[in-house]
C-alpha cells in the first residue's frame, strides 16, 4: 500500500472516519486503522519521515499480522510467551502472523531478558525448577512464594541480560518483545489528546452505539501545532509518572528542577504544566515542605493553586502582609468556587488585622412544603412526590440536574462544539476536552455573548427547538435525551421565563464543573396559571447539601420559584 505525504487536510468531510461493525471479527483492527489514518491525515506534518515510513510498513503488513500486532499493543506489557497467544479471529496460526512482524522489526523474536523479567514471565513452579540451585542456596524451598523467589534472584543476578533459552535451556518456550511502543504512544496522544485513554478504550468499543457531532477540524483548531508540542506533552507525561512514584519528601524536592520548561505559546500545554506544578505542590505540602510547596503553588497560579498558596501564606506570614494580597486575589478570582474559598481566607485574615467582616447579605430561607405519602417501595421518593403533585394539577417531572443543563446544552450547542484549540482531537468525542478548564468561556466569548443575547430578543426558543430537532440523539455533555420529550421541551419553553434561563445559564458558565449539579429534583409545570416551580425532595432524615443550598439561595435572590418538599410517611413517627 502506498501512502502519499500529503499536507494536513482541512475539509472535515474528507477525513471523517468510518465506524467498524462488530460483525467483523477484526473490528478492532479496523478501528486501529481509523486512528492511524486520522493521525496521518490530520497530524501528518507533525510526524517525521521515519515515522511515516514506519506507518507505511504497518499498513503494508498482512492483515493477520496487523491484527496480532494490535492485540499485543492493547496489552499492558511488552513481553509475551508465544505459547500463551491464542487469537482465533486471525484465521491463521499465531506463528504465521508473527513471521512478518519479526522481519519488519515490530517484534523482537529473541529479546535479552533481565532476571526480573524472567520472574514476571514464568510461573512460580517454573521458577522453582529453573533456579533450583540458587533458591536452595538461599534457604528457600519449592513452596516459597513467588515474591520471595524474585527477591533472591534479583540479588543473585543484578546485571545479567540474556535470552530465555539461556536462562532456561530445557524450557522450549519462546518469548517475544513488542517494539516501537513510543510510536504507538505518539499516535495515541495525537488521536485522543491524552495518554490516559488506552488503545482498548477505543479500538474495542462499538462506536456505532453513539452519534457524534460533526466538528470541523482545521489546522487552527488543533491542540498540537508543532512537533515540539507533542514532545512537550510526552515529557510532561513522563514527569507525571515520576511524580506519581515519588514517595518521599526528598524525591518530591528532587523533582522540582526536573519539570520540563514552560510550553511557551501553547496555552493548552501551559495549563497542563501548571496542573503538574499544583500536583507537586500538594505532594510537597503533605510531605511537610511548606516553603517549597508555597513557592510551587505561586508558580502554578491556577485557581486551585492560588487557594492552596493563600492557605499556606495564612499560616506562614503575618496577617498584615497577607491582607492586601488576599483582598486583591479574591477580587480577581476566576471561578465561583475560587472566590468562595479565597473569601473564607480573607474573612479569617481580616479578623486578625482588625478589619470588620463584610456584612453577608441576608440569606433567604427557601420555601418549604410538607407532603404525607403512603410508602411505595417500588418507586423512588422523588417519583412518588411527582405523582402526588401531578394529581393536584399540572405536569410534574423528575429532572434533577438534567433540565436546565439540557436546555443550556441545546441553546449553547454551537459554542460547546466550537473547534477551539485543545477542545476536539478526533470525531468520536462526546464533548470538548476543555469543558472544565478555566478558559472555556474565554475561548468562546463571542459565541456565548451572542447566545445570551438571544434570551433578550426572544430568538432563544427557535434556537433550542432547532437543535432539539436537528441534533436529536447526538451526544452532548449536557443533554440527557430521554428527558427531552416533545411535551417537556414545549412546557419548559412556554413556562420558564427567559430571564430565569439567563440567570441560571450565567451561573453555569461561571463555574461549569461546580454548578452543573445540585439542581432541584422536580419541576412542576402549571400551564393553567402560566407558571412553574422547582422542587427539591427530601425524605425523612435527609437535608440540603451545600451545593443544593447555594442553588436555593440563588433561586431566592433571582426570584426563581423553588421550594424544598419534606416527605413524611403515612403512619410514621
Amino acid at each position: 500500500m502506498t501512502i502519499l505525504n500529503t499536507p494536513v487536510v482541512t475539509d472535515p468531510s474528507r477525513i471523517r472516519p468510518r465506524i467498524a461493525s462488530l460483525d467483523d471479527p477484526l473490528y478492532y483492527l479496523e478501528n486501529t486503522l481509523t486512528v492511524v489514518n486520522w493521525v496521518r491525515d490530520y497530524h501528518g506534518d507533525l510526524l517525521t519521515g521515519a515515522e511515516k515510513a514506519r506507518l507505511n510498513q504497518f499498513l503494508a503488513l498482512p492483515r493477520p499480522s496487523q491484527a496480532l500486532l494490535m492485540r499485543l499493543v492493547m496489552r499492558s506489557r511488552n513481553l509475551f510467551r508465544v505459547a500463551a497467544l491464542d487469537y482465533a479471529e486471525l484465521g491463521h496460526p499465531v506463528s504465521e502472523a508473527l513471521a512478518p512482524l519479526f522481519l519488519s522489526g515490530w517484534i523482537d523474536p529473541e529479546p535479552r531478558l533481565a532476571v526480573g523479567e524472567v520472574c514476571d514471565l514464568l510461573r512460580r513452579q517454573e521458577l522453582a525448577t529453573v533456579f533450583a540451585r540458587e533458591l536452595k542456596n538461599a534457604g528457600l524451598t519449592s513452596s516459597a512464594t513467588k515474591g520471595l523467589m524474585q527477591a533472591v534472584l534479583l540479588e543473585s543476578f543484578p546485571q545479567e541480560h540474556k535470552p530465555l533459552a539461556d536462562w532456561w535451556p530445557s524450557g522450549g518456550d519462546q518469548v517475544i518483545r513488542l517494539q516501537e511502543m513510543a510510536l504507538f504512544d505518539r499516535l495515541r496522544l495525537m488521536f485522543f489528546g491524552n495518554l490516559r485513554q488506552n488503545w482498548s478504550e477505543f479500538v474495542i468499543t462499538e462506536l456505532g452505539h453513539q452519534r457524534y457531532e460533526s466538528v470541523p477540524f482545521s489546522p487552527d483548531s488543533r491542540a498540537f501545532h508543532e512537533r515540539e508540542d507533542v514532545d512537550q506533552y510526552l515529557a510532561l507525561h513522563a514527569y507525571r509518572q515520576r511524580l506519581d512514584e515519588a514517595a518521599t519528601a526528598e524525591a518530591c524536592r528532587s523533582l522540582r528542577d526536573q519539570l520540563p520548561p514552560d510550553a511557551g505559546a501553547n496555552p493548552w500545554l501551559r495549563h497542563r504544566r501548571a496542573r503538574l506544578l499544583f500536583a507537586l505542590g500538594q505532594k510537597l505540602e503533605r510531605a511537610g515542605d511548606l516553603v517549597l510547596a508555597r513557592d510551587v503553588y505561586r508558580e502554578a497560579w491556577i485557581p486551585d493553586a492560588r487557594v492552596r498558596y493563600f492557605r499556606l501564606l495564612e499560616k506562614m506570614a503575618a496577617a498584615t502582609e497577607v491582607w492586601p494580597l488576599i483582598e486583591q486575589a479574591e477580587a480577581l478570582a476566576e471561578t465561583a468556587s475560587e472566590k468562595q474559598s479565597l473569601g473564607r481566607i480573607r474573612h479569617r485574615v481580616g479578623k486578625k488585622v482588625g478589619v470588620s467582616p463584610r456584612p453577608a447579605p441576608p440569606a433567604e430561607s427557601p420555601a418549604v412544603q410538607t407532603i404525607i405519602l403512603r410508602p411505595a417501595p417500588e418507586l423512588s421518593v422523588e417519583h412518588q412526590v411527582a405523582m402526588a403533585l401531578a394529581e393536584k394539577g399540572g405536569h410534574c417531572f423528575y429532572v434533577e440536574n438534567t433540565l436546565f443543563t439540557g436546555l443550556f446544552g441545546l441553546l449553547f450547542w454551537p459554542a460547546i462544539f466550537a473547534p477551539r484549540p485543545g477542545a476536539f482531537f478526533h470525531p468520536f468525542q462526546t464533548g470538548p476536552a476543555d469543558l472544565y478548564r478555566e478558559d472555556f468561556t474565554v475561548q468562546r466569548q463571542e459565541l456565548i455573548e451572542n447566545t445570551l443575547a438571544s434570551l433578550e430578543d426572544g430568538d432563544y426558543r427557535e434556537r433550542i427547538r432547532h437543535h432539539w430537532r436537528t441534533r436529536q440523539g447526538i451526544t452532548n455533555p449536557f443533554v440527557h435525551w430521554p428527558v427531552f420529550t416533545d411535551s417537556v421541551t414545549t412546557l419548559a419553553l412556554d413556562l420558564i421565563p427567559a430571564s430565569h434561563l439567563k440567570a441560571v445559564f450565567t451561573r453555569l458558565l461561571a463555574d461549569i464543573r461546580a454548578h452543573r449539579s445540585g439542581l432541584p429534583d422536580l419541576i412542576h409545570f402549571l400551564p393553567e396559571n402560566g407558571t412553574y416551580e422547582l422542587i427539591e425532595v427530601k425524605a425523612p432524615g435527609d437535608r440540603l447539601q451545600d451545593h443544593q443550598r447555594l442553588w436555593m439561595a440563588f433561586f431566592a435572590e433571582t426570584g426563581i420559584p423553588a421550594s424544598v418538599c419534606h416527605v413524611l410517611w403515612e403512619g410514621g413517627p
